[in-house]
């Protein structure tokens, strides 16, 4: 029995660890997909709409601070308090990073699940139309 072999008895192949890691997340989407399949095309559209006005409204203040910061660099200033504003402005655009993928983070499964759901959707409108072109 080789070395590899025997690391991967104890500590599972690569492709084991990572289905552990995102066995939660797809059980998470598999709920969220049970009541996202009822919706129609119009509804599946309003939830992925409201799931972009989620990310918008969690960094707005944040990107209005840094566009406010952008219009005040771009008047006359000194130097140091342009470069100030520019240390702000570089914190603030790592601040709304991590608040976009904690927003991310929290509307992952039902963003997977209207996926899965319009793909779906979707494929079954394809089959329905392609059926009927095979009709005499």
């Amino acid at each position: 029995m080789s070395t590899a072999s025997i690391f991967r008895k104890i500590f599972g192949s690569k492709a084991d660890r990572d289905a552990k890691r995102f066995r939660p997340a797809v059980a998470k989407t598999l709920e969220a997909y049970k009541s996202i399949d009822r919706l129609s095309d119009d509804e599946l559209r309003a939830r992925s709409a409201a799931l972009k006005a989620l990310i918008r409204e969690r960094i707005a203040a944040d990107e209005a601070r840094v566009a406010e910061i952008a219009d005040q660099m771009a008047g006359n200033l000194p130097a140091e308090e342009k470069e100030k504003l520019a240390r702000e402005s570089d914190k603030l655009v790592k601040v709304i990073d991590d608040k976009i993928e904690d927003v991310l983070d929290e509307i992952m499964p039902e963003a997977f699940a209207i996926m899965k759901s319009t793909a779906r959707l979707r494929a079954e409108s394809r089959d329905q139309s392609h059926r009927k072109r095979l009709r005499p």
